[in-house]
């Protein structure tokens, strides 16, 4: 299992009880699918107050690093004449 971390210029975008959720989260779906490089990669994480996060995540060593997270947008479908 792999240690997931948060970049501490993140908290001051989201509550540090919404971050912990979001580590939590990640923590318990491993997702193979994730990249084995040190590239970065968007993951979208769905908490239980319904809110989607859009998680922007890398790897260093043998950890995970959380260097950004918002709230993902909501998409609207639109109806044109």
């Amino acid at each position: 299992m792999t240690d997931i971390v948060v970049d501490p210029d993140v908290f001051s975008k989201l509550p540090s009880a919404v971050l912990e959720q979001i580590r939590v989260k990640m923590m318990q779906d491993a997702d193979p699918t994730r990249p084995k490089a040190k590239s970065k990669w968007l993951e979208m994480v769905m908490l239980a107050d319904g809110n989607r996060y859009a998680v922007t995540c890398h790897r260093e060593e043998d950890r995970i690093t959380i260097t950004a997270a918002h709230i993902a947008q909501k998409w609207k479908r639109r109806i044109r004449p």
